[in-house]
């Protein structure tokens, strides 16, 4: 295995816990917009996720309304907002 295979190898178990505790607070954020704003908000927020990723999202992101679009950002500034808390706490660990 080259230095460049090792060095991937120990980045990647490194933020195992990164990404365990990532996905942990966004099912927890998931279930708070559900509690708070319906499960219509989840639905849209992973179309939005899932269209993005995939390299679109404008089809989705045009056919929103002005309170969607609200919601939306809120809900993601959350999630990244909690995504920083987690590396955060995740490079005091390491």
């Amino acid at each position: 295995m080259s230095p460049t295979n090792d060095a991937t190898t120990q980045f990647q178990a490194d933020d195992a816990g990164l990404r365990s505790d990532v996905r942990r607070l966004g099912e927890l954020l998931g279930d708070c917009l559900v509690r708070q704003e319906g499960p219509e908000l989840l639905e849209l927020v992973e179309k939005v996720r899932k269209a993005v990723r995939g390299g679109g999202g404008e089809e989705v992101l045009e056919n929103i309304s002005v309170d969607q679009s609200v919601q939306l950002v809120r809900a993601f500034s959350n999630y990244f907002n909690l995504a920083n808390v987690a590396e955060q706490v995740h490079r005091a660990r390491v």
